[in-house]
């Protein structure tokens, strides 16, 4: 009969060599890449990850996977958020390789310091503007507030800075170019108390928040026109006089714009001021579809 001792040695030696037998590689996932777009990404069981914004070596944690079955594209833990969320392709040639962060494409949890090289990326978490707090981005140590209004000036068009940071929506931004709504957007600055920061193609305007001016700013589109008609809807047609220069013109016409949420009455002739956010549809006659103030003059 063999010695328990000699038995025991054998069964640690029988695992220990079974161990050693089977490749580290095993136990690492296994993403397949498509590409949609020109943009790739990264998909396991029913996760799909996109590309958010390149990063440094040092930013990769634990190796957790392969992308297919190449051994040279490496897939790491992002710090110490979960793998779920973020994830980092690292693919390793040896030749000027670059990290490339990514972003579960339901996650629209940001984490502060980053922005995105793909503007498509900010919009999820970004979508402010319809938020239930106030849109605040701080620059040059003052904290701009969001008008709600459309700047419909004409600039040179040159922008002054990015939004690089960002926080919570019911937070106020501590650090200049730092934001409530996001990362990625651009800013120019306006008259003194403003700033015009462009959001997914419109101009907003954003004012001092220490200011308690709440009147429509100079960089608002606005024409004077005749009242033509008064429907029973509340709608107006009118017809333009009137634009001042520093605004891309509208042509000769009519116009038709809402009347019915304002507080005054209104007649045919009547010289009126209108503001509106710029845009028009072009039908016959155009349409003002977004009208913030009418004025009788």
């Amino acid at each position: 009969m063999k010695n328990p001792k000699s038995l025991f040695l054998i069964a640690v030696l029988f695992f220990c060599l079974s161990a050693c037998g089977k490749s580290a590689t095993d136990t690492l996932l296994n993403y397949t890449a498509s590409e949609n777009e020109g943009i790739q990404t990264l998909q396991i069981d029913d996760k799909v990850f996109v590309p958010f914004t390149s990063v440094t070596p040092a930013d990769c944690g634990v190796q957790i996977g392969f992308v297919g079955d190449d051994s040279k594209g490496k897939i790491y833990e992002y710090k110490d958020f979960s793998s779920d969320e973020w994830i980092i392709e690292y693919y390793e040639s040896g030749e000027m390789d670059v990290p490339m962060l990514y972003r579960e494409q339901n996650v629209d949890d940001i984490p502060d310091g980053i922005s995105s090289d793909y503007e498509w990326n900010n919009t999820t978490s970004n979508d402010s503007c319809n938020s239930d707090y106030p849109m605040l981005v701080m620059v040059n140590d003052v904290v701009y507030k969001n008008t709600g209004y459309i700047c419909s000036a004409i600039s040179c068009g040159n922008m002054d800075g990015t939004i690089d940071k960002t926080l919570d929506s019911k937070d106020t931004p501590t650090e200049n170019n730092q934001s409530n709504f996001g990362t990625g957007y651009n800013y120019q600055y306006s008259t003194e108390g403003q700033i015009v920061v462009d959001i997914d193609g419109e101009k907003y305007i954003f004012r001092d928040s220490k200011l308690t001016d709440s009147s429509i700013p100079i960089e608002v589109a606005n024409f004077t026109a005749t009242i033509k008609e008064v429907r029973n809807d509340g709608q107006l047609l009118v017809t333009f006089v009137d634009m001042d220069d520093m605004f891309v013109s509208l042509a000769d016409g009519d116009y038709i714009v809402d009347g019915s949420t304002l507080e005054t009455d209104f007649s045919e002739g009547d010289s009126v001021r209108i503001w509106f956010d710029g845009s028009v549809e072009e039908v016959l006659p155009a349409i003002l579809p977004n009208v913030y103030k009418i004025e009788l003059l």
